[in-house]
């Protein structure tokens, strides 16, 4: 049984960049998961087909990095992160040639300095779009997304400063 939500942006094709989303999955029942897709040539339906790299916070606390070839889903790697239900995590990937790095942590916890995946596919995919993937077998437990941004790599050359003043309600 696996039918997840996917949105994929129709905007760019990436091949090396970062992405970064914060993730609310809530509720406490098993197998609920959100996350990222990376370098999506192909979605397919529903997430039953497709090729694409996925980055998700699993239901037992870790930090899942899958290939999809095809439909044909391998799991590369899943280190624990933490027990993230009901609360808002930041989900982080830096894709570069073959290589895909990847972390997680809480939103207002520091953002650690280490990668806690790091992994190399011997054949890689080349280039493709963005995406959100969802997964909830329970009725009234969403998963939220904010705070979706995706940069170019390698960004050189240049520095933005920015200051905000005044209530950021207001017009």
């Amino acid at each position: 049984y696996y039918i997840p939500g996917v949105r994929i942006s129709e905007y760019k094709t990436w091949t090396d960049f970062s992405m970064t989303a914060k993730v609310n999955v809530t509720g406490t029942s098993w197998g609920r998961w959100g996350g990222i897709l990376l370098r999506v040539s192909s979605g397919g339906t529903a997430g039953t087909a497709g090729t694409y790299y996925e980055l998700y916070l699993q239901e037992n606390g870790n930090l899942q990095l899958v290939k999809t070839v095809s439909g044909t889903r391998t799991g590369i790697v899943n280190p624990f992160v933490g027990t993230f239900y009901n609360q808002w995590w930041n989900i982080k990937a830096e894709v570069s040639g073959g290589n895909i790095k990847g972390k997680a942590w809480r939103v207002g916890e520091a953002e650690p300095a280490a990668w806690i995946i790091d992994w190399t596919d011997p054949s890689p995919l080349p280039s493709g779009k963005v995406g959100l993937i969802t997964f909830s077998n329970v009725a009234g437990q969403p998963v939220y997304f904010d705070d979706v941004c995706v940069v170019s790599k390698p960004l050189q050359g240049w520095t933005m400063e920015m200051e905000q003043s005044g209530d950021p309600g207001s017009p």
